[in-house]
């Protein structure tokens, strides 16, 4: 099946979302935000996320596919904590 002949649109909120992974040394959070997706491009607007003693608010778009990401320009204001910076 060809991915790229796909046609769909995607959107939402995220509100007290929890991710843990064994790439990171603790969980990140998403607080709260909307993203949406459509036609290879994913937007997300005002997304408060937290990690160790990091905090910060993502907005941005990438260009994506179902298999990795291409292009982005990606918004971050925040600050960091010892830990963050550590790791």
């Amino acid at each position: 099946m060809d991915s790229q002949a796909w046609n769909f649109k995607v959107s939402g909120q995220a509100e007290k979302l929890v991710i843990n992974t064994s790439l990171l040394p603790g969980p990140l959070t998403v607080n709260s935000g909307n993203f949406e997706t459509q036609a290879g491009q994913l937007v997300l607007s005002d997304i408060g996320i937290g990690f160790l003693d990091a905090s910060a608010v993502v907005s941005g778009t990438l260009n994506t596919s179902l298999e990795s990401v291409r292009k982005g320009d990606i918004r971050l204001s925040g600050s960091l904590g010892l830990k963050a910076l550590q790791w």
